[in-house]
């Protein structure tokens, strides 16, 4: 289940890297950097959104016992894997 994990994640990166080259490509030079702070926030708010969602789940699912570092970032990158923001998980 891990290596299965590890693939999927590793292939949705790859993935939304290769569409942010084609959408960078497609659009005009004076175009780029408005794109990349918008995608930048974006990413920002659904990493605070999924953050708040992952310590209402903690409330509700009481996760306790599970160490810090993965109520923190394991379950955001979850949360947003479902949503497309691979980036939230680098």
């Amino acid at each position: 289940m891990l290596g299965s994990r590890a693939t999927s994640g590793s292939l949705g990166i790859n993935s939304a890297a290769l569409r942010e080259a084609a959408v960078q490509r497609s659009i005009p030079d004076e175009m780029h950097a408005k794109l990349n702070a918008l995608f930048d926030m974006l990413i920002s708010v659904a990493m605070a959104v999924f953050s708040l969602l992952t310590d209402i789940l903690d409330e509700i699912l009481d996760l306790s016992p599970v160490p810090y570092p993965v109520r923190c970032r394991v379950l955001p990158c979850m949360l947003g894997h479902h949503l497309g923001a691979a980036y939230a998980c680098a």
